[in-house]
């Protein structure tokens, strides 16, 4: 039976097909059903995501590859941080030089702003990038060593939270600017209002006064002489001038 099995089947001629050579981690590999930006390759397109992440790091930014990947992608609003371009071969990401050094100043201030605002919120989603500086000595203990508890939530859940209260805070200002303009026009237009009131009022009580002046009585003149203009009218635009001024 061997030797039949190996007559069919010469241990020379024996392959493995459909074995896929693993290449790595694919973890920041982006599915086809996922927003992948569409940008047509150029020659700019040559760095990779290492690479930029190593530019990051130079610059005393700290970044995970998985998000330093995520920014690769447009978010809500169609904005892409970093030129990227996904090559459907190689299955990754090519990045423009000229796009790096705008995305790690706006992650620089992301960060800032975050720690302002939440304090030091450790990346437990990733592994820490450690480095001879950052590594404490063990005295023992674990006294200081910081619980689960005291961090429920990790930088990225706070990072969208931010960005949540910045589009709600930026929605609010334009709004407040949009009523500041409505009041502002609404006055403009009062004010013009009771003007061209003053004027036609004025105008009228001319006209009255050249219709009495054809036949009229002289007593009867000077009483519709008196009534030519109203009170009422000019003190509500006197009160709207001088209201205006003084806001100004």
């Amino acid at each position: 039976m061997d030797e039949i099995f190996n007559q069919q089947n010469p241990p020379g001629d024996f392959k493995e097909t459909n074995v896929p050579e693993h290449s790595g981690t694919d973890e920041n590999i982006p599915e086809r059903s996922q927003n992948v930006p569409e940008n047509l390759p150029t020659a700019n397109h040559s760095l990779t995501v290492k690479e930029v992440l190593t530019m990051f790091w130079n610059k005393n930014v700290d970044i995970t590859e998985r998000s330093l990947t995520k920014y690769c992608h447009p978010n809500r609003q169609g904005v892409q941080l970093l030129d990227a371009y996904f090559d459907e071969n190689e299955r990754k990401f090519f990045i423009t030089p000229e796009s790096v050094p705008s995305a790690i100043e706006e992650v620089r201030e992301r960060k800032i702003r975050m720690k302002q605002n939440y304090g030091d919120v450790p990346n437990r989603s990733e592994p820490e990038r450690r480095t001879e500086q950052n590594i404490p000595e063990h005295s023992g203990t674990n006294e200081n060593v910081p619980s689960a508890e005291k961090h429920p939530q990790t930088s990225n859940e706070v990072e969208e939270k931010f960005k949540k209260l910045e589009e709600e805070n930026f929605d609010l200002k334009v709004s407040n600017q949009a009523k500041g303009q409505i009041i502002r026009q609404m006055q403009e237009d009062k004010k013009e209002t009771l003007i061209m009131m003053r004027e036609d009022r004025t105008f009228i009580g001319k006209l009255k006064t050249k219709l009495l002046q054809l036949g009229a009585p002289e007593n009867t003149l000077n009483e519709e002489e008196k009534d030519a203009d109203d009170p009422m009218i000019e003190t509500n635009v006197q009160n709207v001038l001088y209201g205006q001024n003084e806001g100004n």
